[in-house]
C-alpha cells in the first residue's frame, strides 16, 4: 500500500464530534454560523473515555492534534479553512503540535510525525518547520521510496519562500537518487546560487553530478547527435577512463559521423576493459563492415550473433555476406533470421533481394 492510500486510511479512521456554534465559541473563541465537524484521533479519544472522561469534558489539546493532524492528511478537507483560523489565533497550538511532533520522532513514529508537522506547515510557513520537514520526509524516504512524492510536495510548496536555498538541496537529493543527474545538477547549482553553503563534499557532489548529466546526455545523443555527444563524452575520460560503455558511446558517435578508424579504436579500448560486452561486438563487425572489411567484420558479428541469437546481429551477418558475394551463406543465415522474427521489415527486404 502506497503513501497516498495509507493517508487515505488514516483519514477514514479519524473521528468526528460535532459541536454547535455555541461550543465553537466558547472552546475556540471562533464565531460560526453553524454547528461544526471536528476531528478527534480514535486511540487518543479511546484512551480518554477509557479514562472515565466523559465527552463534553474531552481536553483542547485533543481537538488541536485532531486538526493539525487533519490538515497534513487532507489540507482540502471542508471545515480546513476553519481549522486553520482557529488554529492560527490559538497561542498554545503552535507550541503544543512542536511538542507532540518531538514526541513521535522520538518514539519513532516519524510517518505521524510527518503527517503533523505537513499540518503545521499549513498554519505556520516557516522556513524552521520547512527544515524540519526536509529532515523528517528525506530520513522516511531513504527508508521507503513510497514517500519520494511526499517529500517532493513539500519542496514544491517550500520553493514558494523568498531567499530559501534548502528545498533545492533536498530536490537534488531526491532526482539523484531517481538517476535524474540533470535535475539534480540543476536543483544543486540554484541551491548554491540562492546561498546554500558551499562545503567542499558539495563541490564534490556537483562536480559528479556534472559528469553524470554529461554521461547520461552524451549516451541519449551517440546515435542523433553524434558531434554533440562528443563533446561531452570525450572529457570524461579524464575522470571515469575505467568505464567500458563510455567508451562504446564514444565509439557509436564516431561511427555515425563515418569516422570509422577512430571509432574502431575506442571499441577496442573497451573490450579491453570488458570483453564480454555483446553490444561493443557488433559495433565492431558494423565498423569493419563499413571499412568494407567483410571477413573481419562476420567474425565479430559470428560471435555478437552466437551470444544473442538476436535477429538485428543476424541480418547484419546477412548483408557482410552479401557483399562478399557468399550467396549460400547469407541465404542459410537468412533462413535463421526468418525464424527468429518472420515478420521483420528487414529480414523482408532481404527476402526480396535474395530472390
Amino acid at each position: 500500500m502506497d503513501i497516498k492510500a495509507k493517508n487515505n486510511e488514516k483519514l477514514e479512521k479519524l473521528l468526528f464530534l460535532e459541536l454547535s456554534k455555541e461550543k465553537v465559541q466558547l472552546i475556540f473563541d471562533k464565531e460560526v454560523i453553524n454547528e461544526c465537524y471536528f476531528p478527534l484521533k480514535y486511540s487518543e479519544l479511546t484512551s480518554k473515555v477509557s479514562e472515565g472522561d466523559p465527552l463534553e469534558e474531552l481536553p483542547v489539546s485533543l481537538f488541536i492534534e485532531g486538526m493539525f493532524y487533519l490538515l497534513g492528511l487532507d489540507p482540502d478537507f471542508k471545515y480546513a479553512m476553519l481549522y486553520k483560523e482557529i488554529l492560527s489565533k490559538m497561542n498554545s497550538s503552535i507550541s503544543y503540535i512542536k511538542f507532540l511532533i518531538s514526541k513521535e520522532v522520538e518514539e519513532k513514529s516519524e510517518g505521524e510525525a510527518l503527517i503533523l508537522i505537513k499540518g503545521l506547515l499549513q498554519v505556520e510557513k516557516t522556513m524552521d518547520n520547512y527544515k524540519k520537514a526536509f529532515l523528517l520526509s528525506d530520513a522516511l524516504r531513504l527508508l521507503n521510496n513510497d514517500y519520494e512524492e511526499e517529500e517532493l510536495m513539500i519542496i514544491e510548496e517550500a520553493e514558494k519562500l523568498d531567499s530559501f536555498p534548502e528545498p533545492y538541496f533536498y530536490k537534488a537529493m531526491v532526482l539523484k537518487d531517481k538517476d535524474d543527474y540533470a535535475g539534480a545538477y540543476y536543483a544543486l547549482n540554484e541551491y548554491m546560487v540562492k546561498g546554500g553553503e558551499k562545503t567542499s563534499e558539495l563541490l564534490v557532489l556537483k562536480n559528479m553530478l556534472q559528469e553524470q548529466r554529461d554521461y547520461s546526455s552524451g549516451k541519449e545523443l551517440a546515435y542523433t547527435n553524434p558531434k554533440e555527444a562528443l563533446k561531452l563524452l570525450l572529457p570524461l575520460l579524464d575522470t571515469i577512463a575505467s568505464n567500458a560503455i563510455l567508451y562504446f558511446y564514444i565509439g557509436v558517435a564516431y561511427r555515425v559521423i563515418e569516422n570509422y578508424e577512430k571509432a574502431i579504436y575506442y571499441l577496442d579500448e573497451s573490450v579491453f576493459i570488458d570483453n564480454e560486452l555483446v553490444e561493443v561486438v557488433n559495433e565492431l563487425g558494423i565498423n569493419y563492415a563499413c571499412l568494407g572489411e567483410y571477413a573481419t567484420a562476420v567474425s565479430y558479428l559470428r560471435k555478437a550473433f552466437e551470444s544473442t541469437k538476436s535477429v538485428e546481429i543476424c541480418t547484419n551477418l546477412i548483408m557482410c555476406y552479401i557483399d562478399m558475394k557468399d550467396i549460400e551463406k547469407a541465404k542459410v543465415h537468412l533462413a535463421l533470421a526468418k525464424k527468429l522474427s518472420p515478420k521483420d521489415e528487414v529480414v523482408l527486404e532481404i527476402e526480396k533481394m535474395l530472390g
